[in-house]
This record gives C-alpha cells, structure tokens and sequence, in this order.
C-alpha cells in the first residue's frame, strides 16, 4: 500500500533528524564554549542555523505525530490536505543550505579570490533557495501531497539537481583549495586519518553524497525512500559545518604538538658542564641565553603559523 511505503521512510527520515537535530545542539555548544573570541557575523550565523533547525525539528515532530497519530488508520490520509507543518520544511531546508553554502562560498573567496567561481555557486545557490521559495508558495493551496509531488515533479527535481549542482562544484573547489594547501605546515605535520577528515567534513561531502542519493531515488515511482533521506538532509548540512568550525581546536593542539620544542632541544644539546666560573664559561652561557631567547621566538612563530592555519581551516 501507498501509506505503507510512505509511513516506513518518514519514521526512518524523522528519526535520523532528530538524532542529527540533538548532535547539531552538542556541536553549537561546543563551539560557543571554545570560540567565543570568534567574529560576530560568524556566532550569529552559527545562532541563526541552530534557530531554523529547531524550527524544522517542530514541524518535522508535528507532521510525524499528524500522519501516525492522528492520522492513524486513515488509509487515504496522503490524499487529503496535508498539515501546514510539512509545508515549511521546503523553505526551511532550502533557507540551511542557502546559509552554509554562502558561508562555504564566502571562504572559497577569501582563499582563491576567484571571481568568476564565486559568481557561478553564488548564482546557483541563490536560485536553489528561490526555486524553494517557489515551491512553498505553489505548495500553499496544494490539495494533497501526492498531487502536489506529482504535479511539481520536474520543479522539484530541478530543484534538487541544482542543489547537487552546487554542492558537487563546491566540493570540487574546496578539494582544489586544500590540495593547494599541502605543502602547508598543519597539513603536512596532520595524520593521513586527520587529512581524510579534513578533506571530506571541510568540503560537505556529506551532504553533497545524500543529495545524489536523494535526488536519484525521487526519479524512481516506485518507492519513497527519498523522504528518508530529504527530512535529514539539513541537519547532515549543519553538521558539517559545525564539526569544520569545532576541528580547529583539535587540529590546533594535534598539530601544535607534533612541532618539535626548538627552545628545549637547543638547551639540551648545547648545555655544557660548567666546572669553572671564569670569563669564558660566562661569555658561554651568555650566547647559549642569546641563541635560547632566538630559538624562543622561532617557536612563537611556529606556533602562531600553526594557529592561523587551523583558523583557515
């Protein structure tokens, strides 16, 4: 039955969401917590994000309890008006991705300066989200949500492939980026493991895969196994970005590690066995405290070099 093969992927979409929805909250925690020096523009996206999630999150709890609970038994509820609830979730998922996509564009730009590329996905990602905004307007008066996804099917993969557009572009351009950053000291002192997720979380490769998988599944009329995966999509997008803003503490501290202490080898293997207070032992010591301050301020700098590049990050 319809209901049936609708009702399977909602209760599997809804509870990824939500569990997507609760990592999200830890996330934005975290890095309130650690980067609170950070600027405001960027804690206000990360509040602003957090806000239209829990926005989604109410809807999505909503239009699950109207189509098990309330619904139960209705066997013809999909052809019935369906609730205002899952009407906003459109716009709210299309208005996500606008905000990361535009934060992930915005530092494509401060990396490369490329004006035609950022042009392009600025142009893209601004279309997804109207197209979004089209849809919750056509889907206003919709008599029923089998009608509706019937009627608007070519919009609504357009949509959707346009998104992918988008986010395969901009994964391509990040790789690029950070492939161009491997002679870098925080990428070559990284693990091939802290590289894999820094290529991968850094680029959206997440949410860029689900997209695919989604739009490619939505094509097929035999099933609606892309509702399974629409209802999470957003919070796989959020995530990402939140995982990339809190990694650079780690990234900071592991890499920062790795560097070797210029100042403590220098005295270790330059110390000498002082037996005699005379004028030649002190001129020693003198350079050795000259050569150690020197040795000192080379590490600052590695150590601030480091710093700038896992902020890049």
């Amino acid at each position: 039955m319809v209901i049936d093969a609708f009702l399977g992927p909602l209760e599997v979409g809804y509870t990824i969401a939500t569990f997507f929805f609760g990592l999200a909250t830890v996330q934005t925690y975290m890095y309130y917590q650690d980067f609170y020096t950070d600027p405001l523009p960027l804690k206000i996206l990360v509040a602003v994000l957090w806000v239209v999630e829990l926005m989604h999150q109410i809807c999505l709890e909503h239009a699950t309890y109207f189509y098990t609970v309330t619904s139960f038994g209705n066997f013809t509820v999909l052809l019935e008006k369906p609730p205002s609830s899952i009407k906003l979730i459109i716009p709210l998922t299309g208005l996500v991705f606008f905000l990361v996509t535009g934060f992930l564009v915005y530092r494509l730009w401060i990396s490369t300066e490329s004006i035609v590329l950022v042009a392009t996905l600025s142009v893209l990602s601004t279309g997804r989200f109207a197209l979004a905004c089209v849809l919750t307007v056509l889907g206003h008066d919709m008599p029923s949500l089998l009608e509706f996804l019937l009627t608007r099917q070519k919009l609504i993969s357009i949509t959707w492939f346009c998104g992918t557009g988008v986010d395969v572009i901009l994964m391509a351009a990040l790789c690029h980026d950070l492939y161009k950053q491997r002679h870098s000291l925080i990428y070559r002192a990284s693990t091939k493991f802290d590289r894999c997720v820094m290529w991968c979380v850094a680029t959206g490769l997440p949410s860029g895969v689900v997209g695919l998988a989604m739009s490619l599944c939505f094509r097929s009329h035999e099933h609606y196994i892309w509702i399974g995966l629409f209802l999470p999509l957003s919070r796989v997008c959020v995530n990402s970005l939140m995982i990339t803003l809190n990694a650079r503490r780690s990234l900071y501290h592991a890499e920062a590690s790795k560097i070797v202490n210029i100042e403590s080898q220098f005295r270790i293997a330059h110390a000498p066995e002082y037996k005699h207070d005379n004028d030649s032992d002190l001129a020693s010591r003198h350079e050795i405290a000259t050569s150690s301050s020197e040795a000192q301020f080379n590490v600052l700098d590695i150590h601030k070099e480091v710093r700038v590049e896992a902020e890049a990050v």
